[in-house]
């Protein structure tokens, strides 16, 4: 509460803020809502106008758009998760909500309804839904719709998935440093990108139907041709997954693009198309 952010700070100025309880003892979330609260129920959170170009930017290289937000209200803490957009299908899942915060509340009317808010003793931690062998031990970077949907396409059968860690390696092939380009030396994007394509090339998987990130690596987006080959980072094109299997053979994603620590990729390959859903 103490770092909301206050006009001209970063993000959509919030108007309304609620908790959500979880099923263990643990910390709790936080949802988040700008416009002021219809019938008792919370909107949305909208960015203001001035703000459309950083969230096109975030996005356009992969960032996540509501981050400068994010960092505006928890800071450096890991014990408090913010949720946005996620409000309708966290009630569907029957998660109750608590309002904490409205705008022109005074922050002491929060700080009143966080200290009545008690912990159930006789609470254990719940087990971890929607997982599978592929994510233990990066599950915290991979959002839970993703791994809804994921673990949808392992039970139908239609995709296996597996976990790979990437090495740091440059690739040779003229067509793979050209693609590099797109990014600054400094990117942790350009960093994955370089790990991904150096691995294509160590197990001889052709570079001209590979998609990497949006871009053809070898000759136009436009030309008729069957990119057998996904490459992601960050989940940013995570919705194209099942359209790209529908046609290609695998999709790779780097979970969690760095500069320095480890790249974590997910191999993701089609065994049914006929059992692929629709996103």
């Amino acid at each position: 509460m103490n770092r909301r952010p206050r006009p001209p700070g970063p993000g959509p100025f919030p108007e309304t803020v609620t908790e959500l309880g979880t099923t263990y003892t643990g910390p709790l979330s936080t949802i988040i809502s700008r416009a002021p609260p219809p019938h008792g129920r919370p909107a949305e959170a909208s960015p203001r106008r001035r703000l459309t170009s950083e969230f096109v930017h975030a996005l356009s290289y992969g960032c996540d758009p509501s981050a400068s937000m994010k960092r505006a209200l928890k800071g450096n803490s890991r014990d408090l998760q913010i949720h946005f957009g996620e409000r309708r299908t966290l009630e569907e899942e029957g998660f109750e909500l608590t309002l904490l915060w409205t705008r022109s509340e005074p922050v002491a009317a929060a700080r009143a309804r966080l200290a009545a808010l008690t912990p159930d003793p006789a609470a254990v931690r719940a087990p971890r839904d929607h997982m599978i062998e592929a994510f233990d031990g990066i599950d915290r970077w991979v959002p839970r719709p993703v791994r809804i949907d994921l673990t949808d396409l392992v039970d139908r059968k239609a995709a296996t998935i597996r976990q790979l860690q990437l090495a740091d390696a440059h690739p040779s092939h003229p067509a793979a440093l050209e693609a590099l380009a797109r990014w600054s030396h400094t990117s942790p994007l350009r960093r994955a990108a370089a790990a991904v394509l150096a691995h294509f090339e160590a197990s001889a998987r052709p570079l001209d139907s590979v998609y990497l990130h949006g871009e053809l690596v070898i000759g136009s987006r436009y030309r008729d041709t069957v990119w057998r080959t996904g490459v992601g980072f960050g989940w940013r094109y995570y919705r194209g997954i099942v359209h790209h299997l529908q046609q290609g053979t695998d999709w790779f994603e780097v979970v969690r693009p760095t500069r320095t620590q480890a790249l974590h990729m997910l191999h993701i390959t089609v065994q049914d198309r006929t059992a692929l859903p629709r996103w």
